[in-house]
């Protein structure tokens, strides 16, 4: 599968490409679509889009569910099905590291996915914060 750089692809913010992102748990890798969220020179910042059909289930309360956001116009991003941005889930991603690209992010989809995902740096630098104030005493 090729793989491409950065300038060839003229890579910004909004943009969805296809790229293969490790497990959480270190065992596996997929390939998967991520939203670029910033981007420096070689290497950028991505968030994943973890595709489900089934979206945020209330009565499982998971963690990562918290942070989940849906992405409205997911055809208009050229998306295949119902998509869901997982902002707990930070990828950093070499330039080499593109696939494919997608489509792009329409702005009110976009804006939602940024906000939520400051809100969860926000919060768990909070969290991380606290956690370490505790230990303290």
């Amino acid at each position: 599968m090729a793989r491409y750089r950065l300038k060839e692809f003229n890579v910004k913010e909004k943009q969805i490409y296809r790229t293969i992102v490790e497990f959480v748990d270190g065992q596996g890798e997929k390939e998967r679509p991520v939203i670029i969220v910033a981007v420096d020179e070689d290497i950028f910042i991505a968030i994943s889009l973890k595709i489900t059909k089934t979206g945020v289930d209330p009565k499982k309360r998971r963690l990562w569910d918290r942070y989940k956001v849906p992405v409205l116009n997911w055809r208009k991003a050229g998306l295949t099905h119902p998509s869901f941005v997982e902002c707990s889930r930070i990828i950093r991603i070499d330039a080499n590291a593109l696939v494919e690209y997608i489509g792009e992010m329409h702005e009110y989809d976009f804006q939602r996915v940024y906000d939520e995902f400051e809100g969860y740096l926000q919060e768990d630098v909070e969290t991380t914060t606290y956690t370490l104030l505790e230990g303290e005493k």
